[in-house]
């Protein structure tokens, strides 16, 4: 191998984190974007780097099938011992993968774009006990009412033919389990040719596919001496499922390169499907069986609001945190009645809220170290800046220009990274310009004397 190859193969390893990092390299000032506006149009050049996001999330979920189990008369009037609240914590994760593209789509070919692929899942469960005797703690009556926790009939719920015999024991369990998974695939593009260097706008289209389960169980039972004189059980599912295309739109601004905020918006129509169930048997009353299946589908919108912030913790890594508020339609609804040998359950549906807050820690992977070939050293400025000389892949031109890392060591305030990770050299501030191999060397041979010239001065 000659010792020029080995230079040039050198030089080529050197600059993988220019060609791979989140911070991958992007000579982008307004020069540079005018230089790859003058190429074709179908052979932009791309942002380079792949970034991939691991990350946990919390969320809150409106939960619509909730119920009380069992009622007391006592104290504070007539009481269930145990109801499921309105709302279910949940922990998840999320996953993503971006993936760097020419752009010039949507917003014209001073865009850049970006394929985004997503996964989140998240389950949490809730559980309630309770329990009440006849004689202990001015308890009278028991009785095992169903009932849904947030609509009690006017004077109370209503135990029924209950039990006052001293010593009777009400004993009620219920445990409802969610969870939720989300995958989309998004593609956005972010406009660059504008005043404002420090902010981005963004603009894309989403496709979404999202699950929504929940299973619960509920007992009650009327105990004498150990022995279960009564018992009443309810247990079902939901399960939603969406398939929607929508939009996105955000804003980002950049406070200094390692520091970014961004705010998102988004509107998701879609095709919804809902299947439930519903069982309950008891002994109570002579005995009673009910057994439903519930099925719908139609369109909904669903929409949903982001915050984040963004910290660069080195070239290829960072961290990012972030606040989502949604609405989500059209989610199947079990009513459970009072009691089952009187009322039939019904179904129905409605929006839920979510909130989550999601961390994640972003790490750029190499998608090839030799997305400029051909790189050949030209010469050293005088503020000890190097000019290459060097090909794109997807092109045959030849460019000369600087590589960032290397700027950003000797002039940082000339290189500011973007809102996805990608460094940018602003030209102007070197007072140079990017220009093709023929632009320079053209250049270069008319001012041949010029020892600055000869020294790298100009590009």
């Amino acid at each position: 191998m000659r010792k020029t190859d080995r230079i040039t193969r050198a030089l080529a390893l050197a600059t993988a984190a220019f060609v791979s990092a989140p911070g991958a390299v992007q000579a982008d000032s307004h020069l540079a974007r005018r230089e790859v506006g003058r190429r074709d149009p179908g052979r932009r050049e791309l942002p380079p780097g792949l970034k991939i996001s691991i990350g946990g999330s919390f969320s809150r979920v409106d939960v619509n099938s909730r119920f009380g189990i069992g009622t007391r008369v006592g104290p504070g009037g007539e009481l269930f011992v145990t109801r499921t609240r309105g709302y279910i914590d949940r922990g998840g994760i999320d996953l993503g993968v971006e993936v760097p593209h020419s752009g010039g789509y949507m917003l014209g070919p001073s865009s850049r774009g970006m394929l985004e692929v997503r996964f989140s899942y998240a389950r949490g469960e809730q559980k309630g006990a309770g329990s009440a005797t006849v004689g202990q703690d001015g308890v009278t009556q028991i009785g095992l009412t169903f009932l849904e926790a947030e609509a009690p009939p006017p004077g109370g719920p209503g135990t029924g033919t209950g039990s006052t015999v001293a010593g009777d024991g009400l004993e009620a369990f219920a445990r409802n389990d969610n969870s939720w998974a989300l995958a989309t695939l998004a593609y956005c593009e972010t406009l660059e040719d504008h005043p404002r260097d420090n902010v981005d706008f963004q603009v894309g289209v989403v496709g979404a596919f999202e699950r929504l389960d929940q299973d619960f169980w509920a007992q009650g039972d009327i105990v004498r001496g150990g022995d279960s004189l009564a018992h009443q059980k309810t247990w079902g599912s939901t399960e939603d499922s969406y398939f929607g295309l929508g939009a996105r739109v955000g804003v980002t601004y950049r406070f200094n390169p390692k520091l970014s905020v961004n705010l998102e918006g988004e509107i998701v129509p879609s095709y919804h499907k809902g299947e439930a169930s519903l069982r309950q048997v008891s002994n109570f009353s002579g005995g009673v069986t009910q057994e439903l299946n519930h099925s719908d589908s139609g369109f909904t919108v669903s929409g949903a609001l982001r915050a984040g912030i963004n910290w660069s913790l080195s070239e290829r890594t960072s961290v990012s945190f972030k606040y989502e508020y949604s609405r989500l339609g059209a989610v199947t609804e079990v009513h459970v009645p009072q009691n089952p040998d009187e009322q039939p359950a019904f179904f129905d549906s409605g929006y839920i809220e979510r909130h989550f807050a999601r961390a994640e820690f972003n790490m750029a992977l190499p998608s090839d170290i030799r997305l400029k070939r051909d790189i050949v050293p030209l010469a050293r400025l005088d503020n000890g800046l190097r000019l290459y000389r060097y090909r794109y892949l997807w092109s045959d031109t030849l460019y000369v220009g600087v590589m960032a890392q290397e700027v950003a060591s000797v002039i940082p305030e000339a290189v500011v990274r973007g809102a996805d990770g990608f460094l940018r050299v602003d030209y102007a501030r070197l007072g140079l310009g990017l220009r093709t191999w023929d632009e320079w060397a053209g250049q270069r041979k008319q001012a041949s004397e010029s020892p600055a010239i000869e020294a790298g001065a100009a590009l």
